[in-house]
């Protein structure tokens, strides 16, 4: 990732707690400010440590191999940081302690991008059209984000990590796929709640273990869209329109007002949604198609005429 990354490698040795006069060294690792220590495994006297050169001040041929050493393991270890940066590996500490240490262990499994190829293939036929566009732009954000963070434009789904969903609410926030266009607010936060959702379903289908973004928050803020008074309704219901289009959206929104169905329920009505009772009160029963959950809705007098100038004649 294309960030300012600090790394330094120090050295500095520990009195034995059995003999004050003997020490150890250690090689110490900085990465943005976290620290990790190697031992050397080397003791020396205390007194022939110079602290400014971080080495023995001693000229004996013994202590010369001791400076040796120290500076084989210093260009070691900026060895196994460069081979990480290269890579594009995540680059901590520890790992690097890891790498020098030989128990690094080699990054294997899927691919950020082959999970969301993998996903539009399998859920692009299983969700309606309008459903599954909203994915497609977020899984559009996912890409153009790894090409511009990425030389190699992916990375493996094991260094998916908090930092990398913080530059990726950034990203969108500063580069929208449309420049008159720019995605903020709820818009912006779903971006993120689909991302995690793709993840979850790699977890799912036991591509990754967990989600390592799970806790990552980008909330959506309430609406506070003011209602309808039943005034305004009535002023509706009341008004005129020329236009015949705009007749057709004005007994649209009137049958949602009364019936309460999106305009996805109310453009798939068909006349097997309706039930008659006994007392002739006519019945609304239809799967909604966002929830699937079944509704009962009693059908008053103007949804009726409204219903009936589409054709339907419950």
């Amino acid at each position: 990732m294309q960030n300012m990354q600090t790394f330094s490698v120090d050295f500095l040795f520990r009195r034995c707690k059995s003999n004050k006069s003997r020490a150890m060294i250690y090689a110490r690792i900085t990465v943005n400010g976290e620290r990790v220590e190697i031992s050397l495994k080397e003791q020396i006297n205390a007194d022939e440590w110079n602290n400014d050169r971080c080495i023995l001040k001693s000229k004996s041929p013994e202590a010369k191999k001791i400076n040796e050493y120290i500076d084989n393991v210093r260009f070691r270890i900026k060895d196994k940081y460069r081979m990480l940066q290269s890579n594009e590996m995540l680059i901590t500490a520890e790992e690097i302690k890891k790498a020098y240490l030989g128990v690094q262990v080699g990054l294997k499994g899927k691919k950020l991008t082959e999970l969301l190829d993998y996903y539009k293939k399998i859920w692009e036929s299983k969700l309606a059209p309008g459903g599954f566009k909203n994915y497609k732009t977020t899984i559009q954000y996912v890409h153009l984000f790894m090409t511009s963070q990425y030389q190699s434009g992916d990375i493996y789904l094991s260094q998916v990590n908090m930092q990398l969903a913080t530059e990726f609410e950034h990203y969108i926030r500063n580069h929208p796929i449309k420049e008159h266009d720019p995605c903020l607010g709820n818009g912006l936060s779903k971006h993120v709640q689909r991302f995690k959702r793709i993840l979850n379903w790699g977890v799912e289908i036991e591509w990754i273990k967990a989600n390592p973004i799970e806790k990552y928050s980008c909330p959506l803020k309430k609406s506070k869209r003011k209602k309808l008074t039943i005034q305004e309704v009535v002023l509706l219901e009341r008004k005129t329109f020329i236009s015949p289009s705009l007749v057709y959206v004005q007994e649209l929104f009137l049958n949602s007002c009364y019936t309460d169905l999106a305009f996805a329920d109310a453009m798939s009505l068909q006349e097997s949604d309706f039930e008659w009772e006994i007392d002739e009160r006519v019945w609304c029963k239809k799967y909604r198609t966002k929830s699937d959950e079944l509704c009962a809705i009693p059908l008053l007098n103007l949804p009726s005429v409204i219903l009936k100038n589409t054709g339907y004649s419950p």
